[in-house]
């Protein structure tokens, strides 16, 4: 819960610096704040199902509800999202590569 925390901490201030800084407006850097996104976004879904299974644990609650499976879906659908950002920059930067 701590590293998920500093995950949506750290992406969100480098989405800041990104964004508020006019030399970083470059490919390189918005594939950057590409990769920044989806992390908080994938932080914040991961974020989200561990308060909701301790919630549920602690009223020993053990039955499976429409939430839980929104919840997971957007988990692995932020994950797929993180991946797909990774994927793209580096196409991007493989192409620089080349003889």
């Amino acid at each position: 819960m701590l590293c998920l925390t500093c995950v949506i901490i750290l992406a969100t201030i480098f989405l800041f610096i990104i964004t508020l800084d006019k030399i970083n407006h470059t490919v390189p850097m918005l594939l950057t704040a590409n990769i920044c996104l989806t992390g908080l976004i994938c932080g914040c879904a991961h974020f989200s199902m561990t308060v909701y299974q301790l919630q549920h644990d602690l009223k020993q609650i053990y039955y499976d509800d429409l939430v839980c499976f929104m919840i997971g879906y957007s988990s692995y659908a932020s994950a797929a999202l993180h991946n797909y950002s990774y994927v793209s920059s580096a196409i991007r930067d493989g192409g620089t590569f080349q003889n």
